[in-house]
């Protein structure tokens, strides 16, 4: 997550929860987890009413489109339900997704069809949970049959530090697996606990002995999730293990989890003030989960206390995407401390599918994902979820924006709005790959009703996906659309990686006529992003375009660094121009060493930026 903090993958989502890594009686540290199963879990619970996400270190290959089997039962959502229209397309895509990923020899659904495992073993939950949705005798068969399976995952061995937990494949094995993710006790857990409530309020539809089984396997891991206490920042996961707490005390009267649920509550809203952020800020995969979980304790909630933290929770949560959000490219602004692509209207973004409630059901979808496709099982469940437009969006954006990052001192976000251009930036961070640390979006081309999905324009600075781990640190100030920033390491620096900023393929960029040595100077649509290295040496910021990727690139390599006492140092200065806008006056930029201190300035338009980087 930050700083000091490892990261791992995380692939599923709202319909199962998620979990990390710190056990109360047995102390031990897991690496953060695969998102495999996040919005799936959630939104299995969402089906008695969700959804999660995902993620790989490095970005997702698109698989190819799949074909839905068009085999199954239909689903309609109650007549009273808002949305009935969007409700059957979050339900078709998951379904077509979980159909046409099914593998029938295995009996699980299988992560990409182009390869024979892994077989998914949360979203194999939320696919049985959206068979048992239809009440078809087919469909039952079916998802029991997955079920069965999904059991055979769980850590049974009672004197191991992961009793209770599942494993994220099934062709893991316990005795085997290095490492288990700990975060699917609470996705599987979660998922789980949603077929149950599902089953309360269809009569009982389950064979008795399989829910005897299931009872008593989300009986272990609740227990899991309370023995583990996940660190409360660890903010998805502590509200995963909140709803796995909440669920444990309405459907077993599970001693102390609503004591656990309601401590994990507690400690978030105690930090979600007016003016700060939440630590896994703007990221527009982990707010699904959280908005998935956050959702799955109020639909769970057996006492009034732990439904008005949820509620107080979920408000929390709206005020500060729709602070953030940018109507004009349909995308959650930055920076993004986890992200896991750069446009959501191109991969199944957890929080996308919430903007299609929140939004009144103007945020369009696509009928096939096939970037980070896996997020899309939860879907179903989400289909019944009892999500409201939320009127925090009916308020008007400000131009300028700072906000504190909960439990992070001195860590700030902020972000600046210019007509339809939208420039965000983190004052500080520890680098790691799932982070945007400068994020910028505006259209190419707006939405039209013959044409909902825009084309978006943006640039992310995407350094921290050429690098290891916790290697180097961001440091950056802005004014308005300018962005100074500073990327540091210790010396020795990597052979590869370095500086990079991410464009859409869209995106044109050529050396700067007129301008500083190795300055960038990029267009798109009508905008115009400026670049330019600071540098004591010969450092250049250079252009380049991969059209297998779709993307633009502005680039400046390790082996350009500048270095000052034991590290090596990468500089630049952007400047976003809205249309029709001159270029800027830049001027007086410098790199200036000091006994304990680097300052890096320039001048913008006649406006100082000054930023200070210690040794």
């Amino acid at each position: 997550m930050f700083l000091s903090r490892a990261l791992l993958h995380t692939v599923f989502s709202v319909s199962c929860f998620l979990l990390l890594s710190s056990v109360r009686r047995r102390k031990f540290i897991y690496r953060r987890g695969i998102w495999r199963g996040a919005l799936p879990a959630a939104g299995v619970f969402l089906t008695a009413s969700l959804l999660s996400p995902t993620q790989a270190q490095t970005q997702t290959q698109a698989q190819p489109k799949p074909q839905a089997s068009g085999q199954g039962a239909s689903w309609k959502p109650d007549p009273g339900m808002n949305l009935q229209t969007q409700r059957l397309q979050l339900y078709k895509i998951g379904r077509d997704y979980c159909d046409s990923h099914f593998d029938a020899k295995v009996g699980l659904i299988l992560r990409d069809m182009r390869h024979q495992q892994p077989h998914m073993v949360s979203q194999s939950v939320a696919y049985a949970s959206g068979l048992l949705m239809t009440k078809d005798p087919a469909d039952r068969a079916k998802a029991e049959s997955i079920l069965r399976l999904v059991l055979t995952k769980q850590d049974l061995r009672k004197d191991s530090p992961t009793y209770g937990s599942f494993l994220p494949n099934y062709e893991d094995d316990w005795a085997t697996v290095v490492n288990p993710d700990p975060n699917f006790g609470q996705f599987v857990g979660v998922g789980l606990a949603g077929v149950l409530d599902q089953d309360n309020k269809q009569g009982h539809l389950l064979s008795p002995d399989l829910r005897k089984q299931i009872e008593e396997a989300f009986r272990h891991t609740v227990d899991f999730t309370i023995r583990r206490d996940v660190a409360p920042d660890y903010i998805n996961i502590s509200i995963m293990s909140a709803a796995v707490g909440a669920a444990g005390d309405k459907l077993l009267n599970y001693p102390g989890a609503r004591d656990f649920a309601m401590s994990k509550l507690e400690w978030i809203l105690a930090r979600a003030q007016p003016g700060f952020t939440f630590t896994e800020y703007l990221a527009p995969t982990y707010y699904g989960t959280d908005l998935g979980a956050a959702y799955a304790v109020k639909q769970s909630a057996a006492s009034p206390d732990i439904a008005s933290a949820a509620n107080r929770l979920i408000d929390a949560f709206w005020k500060d995407i729709a602070g953030s959000y940018h109507a004009p490219t349909m995308q959650l602004g930055g920076p993004n401390s986890r992200s896991y692509g750069e446009n959501m209207l191109e991969y199944a973004a957890g929080l996308k599918y919430f903007l299609v409630f929140a939004l009144n059901g103007k945020y369009p979808l696509s009928d096939v994902e096939t970037a980070q496709s896996w997020d899309c099982a939860g879907l179903m469940g989400m289909a019944n979820a009892q999500i409201e437009p939320r009127p925090e969006f009916q308020e008007p954006t400000v131009p300028w924006r700072e906000i504190a990052v909960m439990n992070r001192p001195g860590m700030t976000a902020r972000q600046y709005r210019e007509g339809d251009l939208i420039v965000g930036s983190i004052s500080t961070q520890s680098v790691w790959q799932q982070q945007r640390n400068v994020v910028a979006y505006w259209p190419v081309t707006k939405a039209t009703p013959d044409k909902p999905i825009p084309v978006v324009g943006f640039c992310m600075d995407e350094s921290s996906m050429t690098l290891p781990n916790g290697y180097a640190h961001f440091f950056s100030t802005q004014s308005k659309g300018a962005v100074l920033v500073a990327l540091t390491g210790k010396m020795p620096n990597p052979s590869t990686g370095g500086l990079q900023l991410v464009f859409n393929g869209e995106a044109e960029g050529a050396e700067m006529a007129g301008g500083p040595p190795g300055s960038c100077e990029v267009h798109d649509g009508d905008y115009t992003v400026d670049v330019y290295p600071v540098t004591q040496g010969a450092g250049a910021m250079a252009f380049r375009k991969d059209d297998t990727k779709n993307r633009g690139y502005v680039e400046r390599m390790w082996d350009s660094a500048d270095h000052v006492g034991n590290l090596g140092v990468l500089s630049y200065l952007v400047v976003f121009r809205i249309p029709g806008e001159n270029a800027p006056d830049v001027k007086n930029i410098a790199f200036t060493p000091g006994d304990k201190t680097l300052n890096l300035t320039a001048e913008v338009n006649g406006t100082p930026l000054s930023l200070d980087v210690a040794f």
